[in-house]
């Protein structure tokens, strides 16, 4: 396969895994700060359309990216997209924090499954 092929196939999965966790992560996000949704004028005011949205693309992003071994530049120009978008739209301290976390988490889970997968023979 080639490497445009690669690239095409991993920018499919990703969008597909994105739309399918934006509820979860929506969900996730009224858990933690609540109904306090600043980017309502973006869209309907329910946490599992935009927070929930910028949440799983940041954690899908990076994951997937750390996976597959990109270059770390893809993944910080995806999480500064999102923060340019959460301070443009008022969320400081909800969207912005919350999605530092989920990166550098999402890069923790990446790299030790990555680690794990060095001692399983496939």
């Amino acid at each position: 396969m080639k490497t445009y092929q690669k690239n095409i196939f991993l920018f499919v999965i990703i969008v597909l895994f994105v739309i399918f966790l934006t509820p979860y992560f929506g969900s996730l996000y009224e858990k933690i700060i609540g109904h306090n949704v600043s980017a309502s004028f973006w869209g309907p005011g329910n946490p599992e359309y935009i927070p929930g949205f910028m949440m799983s693309f940041v954690f899908v992003n990076v994951f997937f990216f750390a996976i597959f071994k990109k270059p770390i530049k893809y993944s910080l120009i995806a999480l500064g997209v999102v923060l340019f978008i959460d301070i443009s739209i008022g969320s400081w301290v909800d969207g912005v924090f919350i999605d530092i976390v989920l990166a550098i988490l999402a890069f923790c889970f990446a790299k030790l499954i990555i680690f794990l997968k060095s001692f399983v023979k496939i």
